[in-house]
């Protein structure tokens, strides 16, 4: 169960029974004999407000404003006999010095700023040397009473701006313009709806003309004399090859749309009618109550017929749309592809000569597949050198390490020719090895090189 304002009041820690009697007075007085206290006694209104009317929406019929009407005795502890005197001083505080609310009567009149500065900024700014002749467009009725101008709303900035964007996006996102407000309005307080805040006409309608007058979002013209419901088209930035509808043809698709909308929700309650007629009927017959049963299946019989028209008008007129639709579909397709079309035109007029061009690119591929051949052969030589020179290089310290040994020509590697396997080497060696005479002592007389002599020609044999 949701409490009541005063149950409230009486919770708040600010509203201490010491400062109550304070509190509800007329303190405007306390201005020249404790200005603390004066201070002090608005910043505690200005902060309980602002929380009842973000926090409790339950309480209140509204949801971007207080009811001036409705305030004073919602706000009196009628318990203690304790009506609010100072509730006018409050409420010019909040508009012109934190300027968090607008009256209704000035809203009418011209546009608001956003806010520079969220809530929590407004609540901890200073009052400290705003006198009353400083602030304009006061608010005040009875100074005595504290009663507040009659049919006086204050609307709170934050709420509105939160709530017109909220209806700005949702247009957007349902692609329903152009809409009628009536349309819309009915559309957004069903159950289902995904604009999930249940706003009042009043609501509505101040969202309505933020979005139009304010932020220049949507626009928004009489549809007729005689209608109070009005043509909502939201604006959008405009392309190169956009269809401009004339404000006849807005009218006559927003009139289309809501005319199918009317025919659906009453297809809908005629068969919801028909069902509970059935039940009905089926509940007398069951009761033998045939005369009620044969009546009710006259009324039943009645509305199928009925639901059967309407459902096959209702179809028509969305054909009808859907060919609108399309056929502005089909309009901006032709003009898209015309635009484009004169752009590529524009781009391939832009190509001369392209026979030389081609002649020029072969020959530079040529020149270049010419220049790669010549560097890869050079690449080649320079290896064969390095390799040769790699091979002498290796030869010359191995007849340094081997003095007076004679190596083989068998053995000997050939300048470019690689050796076919690590195996051969192995097997020429053991072959080598094998032709050795077994070594014996050597005569005074004797010198190495017979030795070496006998090795070579047995190797050569």
């Amino acid at each position: 169960m949701a409490k009541t304002i005063q149950l409230l009041i009486l919770e708040n820690p600010s509203f201490k029974p010491s400062r109550l009697e304070s509190l509800y007075s007329d303190f405007n007085h306390l201005k020249e004999t404790n200005y603390e206290g004066y201070e002090a006694n608005l910043r505690i209104w200005t902060g309980f407000l602002i929380d009842l009317r973000y926090h409790h929406d339950e309480l209140f019929q509204d949801r971007l404003c207080f009811d001036g009407n409705k305030l004073i005795a919602q706000l009196t502890l009628h318990a203690r006999n304790l009506v609010p005197k100072g509730l006018d001083k409050v409420l010019d505080h909040m508009t012109n010095v934190e300027k968090v609310i607008v009256p209704y009567s000035t809203f009418v009149k011209r546009p608001i700023k956003e806010p520079k500065k969220g809530l929590i900024g407004s609540l901890i700014s200073s009052v400290i040397g705003k006198p009353a002749s400083m602030l304009e467009g006061i608010v005040s009725g009875d100074v005595n009473s504290g009663n507040l101008p009659k049919d006086e709303k204050y609307i709170f900035i934050e709420k509105l701006v939160e709530y017109s964007e909220m209806l700005r996006k949702y247009l957007e996102c349902e692609n329903h313009s152009p809409i009628m407000s009536q349309h819309l309005f009915e559309i957004i307080q069903e159950p289902k709806s995904a604009f999930n805040v249940k706003l009042t006409e009043f609501d509505f309608d101040c969202c309505l003309k933020y979005l139009s007058r304010d932020s220049g979002a949507i626009e928004l013209s009489q549809v007729d004399k005689t209608e109070s419901s009005k043509l909502i088209v939201l604006k959008k930035k405009s392309l190169k090859g956009d269809i401009e509808l004339s404000k006849g043809q807005l009218d006559s698709i927003a009139e289309l749309k809501y005319t199918i909308y009317k025919l659906s929700k009453y297809n809908d309650e005629t068969a919801d009618r028909i069902q509970d007629i059935d039940t009905r009927v089926r509940k007398l017959l069951k009761d033998n109550h045939t005369i009620s049963a044969k009546s009710q299946l006259k009324v039943k019989k009645m509305l199928e017929a009925k639901l059967l028209k309407s459902s096959q008008n209702q179809e028509n007129l969305e054909l009808l749309l859907a060919n609108i639709e399309e056929t502005n579909s089909n309009l901006l397709t032709v003009k898209i592809l015309e635009s484009n079309a004169n752009v590529l035109q524009d781009l391939n007029s832009e190509v001369h000569h392209i026979d030389e061009v081609n002649n020029q690119f072969e020959s530079a591929l040529l020149r270049s597949k010419e220049l790669s051949e010549s560097l890869g052969q050079k690449i080649t030589v320079d290896k064969d050198i390095e390799d040769e020179l790699k091979l002498l290089l290796e030869e010359s310290k191995a007849s340094d390490d081997k003095e007076g040994l004679v190596e083989p020509e068998s053995c000997k590697r050939q300048p470019n020719v690689e050796d076919e396997s690590d195996e051969e080497d192995i097997d020429l060696i053991k072959r080598f090895e094998a032709l050795k005479t077994p070594s014996a002592p050597l005569l005074e007389d004797e010198e190495p090189k017979v030795a070496q002599k006998l090795t070579t020609e047995a190797l050569l044999e």
